[in-house]
């Protein structure tokens, strides 16, 4: 179908195909996510293309569904050890950061800082590969302001920052669109703080709308924990 408009040059066949692409990405998040994403195989420790499990589409489906129709995109995700459930989101939040939105910056919060610094070295290893023609140039995802636990996608104007619920003092909460929060089955309450506080606080720092986001994901930790109440409160509609 290209060919008819090109007629014989593969140059503008090219870039027929490049403006194609990117209208496309805006509007189908698994084939950008399969065509311009790749993730270590955990079996063979190769990178290989990000290819949605059953279990991610299914979660794929409803955070779309909630985007789609302009609403603020809120969810608890109760998953399964291994099957990327932490991925996925990190990789539906940079999808907007790259294709839908400038500005629009996000926190990744685990239990402790590793767990934030994992989930974001994900984005930093996929961005080395990202293609220059999507954006017009290279992806630059640098430290912000001098710190490393903000670091900016300069293309887009967004910035990433990563905290700690053992520590969240170090959370640069202000100014937020997304909020990503792992494991949150392992965040404990103290004399000095409660997840609850925590929670509240990265929430409400971010203006509920379209495009705003956010997460709480977790592998099932006991029963009686704060992730626990979240997710029974989700499911009988209390929260």
């Amino acid at each position: 179908y290209v060919k008819k408009f090109h007629d014989g040059d593969p140059e503008f066949e090219e870039l027929i195909w490049i403006e194609f692409i990117k209208v496309r990405i805006i509007y189908d998040f698994e084939y950008w996510l399969y065509s311009f994403i790749q993730i270590r195989d955990k079996k063979t420790g190769y990178m290989i293309p990000f290819l949605p499990n059953r279990a991610q589409r299914k979660v794929i489906a409803i955070l779309e569904r909630m985007r789609l129709a302009g609403m603020p995109i809120k969810f608890i995700l109760l998953k399964a050890r291994q099957w990327g459930g932490s991925t996925l989101v990190q990789f539906y939040m940079l999808w907007i950061q790259l294709v839908h939105r400038t500005g629009w910056n996000s926190v990744i919060c685990g239990d402790v800082e590793s767990q934030s610094r994992n989930v974001r070295a994900m984005i930093t290893n996929a961005m080395k590969e990202y293609p220059e023609y999507l954006l017009g140039e290279k992806v630059r995802f640098v430290p912000y302001e001098g710190s490393s636990k903000n670091r900016v996608i300069e293309n887009t104007g967004c910035v990433v920052s990563i905290g700690s619920a053992q520590k969240p003092d170090t959370l640069r909460s202000g100014n937020i669109s997304g909020a990503h929060l792992t494991e949150v089955g392992l965040w404990r309450a103290t004399e000095e703080k409660t997840p609850e506080d925590l929670v509240q606080s990265i929430e409400g720092s971010i203006l509920d709308g379209a495009y705003s986001f956010f997460g709480l994901e977790s592998t099932a930790k006991g029963v009686g924990n704060y992730f626990h109440r979240k997710w029974v409160g989700a499911c009988d509609g209390s929260n």
